[in-house]
């Protein structure tokens, strides 16, 4: 349920932590205004039967995960829908996550 107040995304960073891997972004002007969030793994999955795109989608290491056993095909199909009018995404990494990233940048 959308309320009248919200809270900046830099305030969210701050508060949980986290690294901005935007930082082309004015993350001071970005707002949420809807505070329930969205684990999307049923949309990476391709139902988005009521989605509620205003929602902070969070994409933590079991998300990542599939997306990364996903043909181009489906991947490509998966952002062309996922991504159209989303509003808030948060990448919630955790160290582990983090480490294979690392590992798969140093692989490459």
């Amino acid at each position: 349920m959308a309320t009248n107040s919200s809270v900046s995304v830099k305030k969210l960073i701050e508060k949980m932590n986290l690294k901005n891997l935007t930082p082309e972004l004015d993350v001071e002007a970005l707002k949420i205004k809807q505070p329930d969030i969205n684990r999307t793994a049923l949309q990476l999955a391709g139902y988005y039967e009521h989605f509620e795109t205003s929602r902070v989608q969070i994409i933590g290491f079991v998300e990542h995960s599939y997306t990364e056993k996903l043909s181009d095909e489906q991947r490509s199909l998966v952002e062309k829908n996922f991504t159209a009018e989303i509003t808030n995404e948060l990448f919630a990494f955790t160290q582990e996550l983090k480490d294979v990233l690392t590992k798969k940048q140093s692989l490459s």
